[in-house]
C-alpha cells in the first residue's frame, strides 16, 4: 500500500484532495469498479476489470474517475452514491 499512496497522492497539490483520497482507499477500497461504474458510467475506470477492487486500481484510474470520486468525497456524497448503485445489484 505504502508503495502506491505517494503516485496517487502526489497528483493532487492540495492537502484536502490528498486526504481524501486516502479516505477513499481506506473507506471504500473494496468497492467492485462494476459498482462505481453503476454510480459514475460505463467510462469510469477505463482499462480496469470490472471485477477489480477500488483498492487495487486507484492509482491507474484516469484524472476524470479520480476527481469524480474525489468531488464527491468532499462533499459528503460518494457514500450514498455507492450505496444506490449497490442496491442495483
Amino acid at each position: 500500500m505504502a508503495a502506491v499512496l505517494p503516485e496517487i497522492v502526489d497528483q493532487y497539490s492540495d492537502a484536502g484532495d490528498r486526504l481524501s483520497v486516502l479516505f477513499i482507499r481506506r473507506r471504500h477500497g473494496n468497492t467492485l469498479i462494476r459498482t462505481m461504474r453503476r454510480a459514475y458510467g460505463p467510462q469510469f475506470g477505463d482499462g480496469c476489470e470490472s471485477d477489480d477492487r477500488l483498492s487495487d486500481v486507484l492509482h491507474r484510474l484516469d484524472e476524470i474517475s479520480l476527481s469524480a470520486i474525489v468531488r464527491d468525497q468532499e462533499i459528503n456524497n460518494l457514500a450514498d452514491k455507492i450505496a444506490r448503485a449497490r442496491i442495483v445489484e
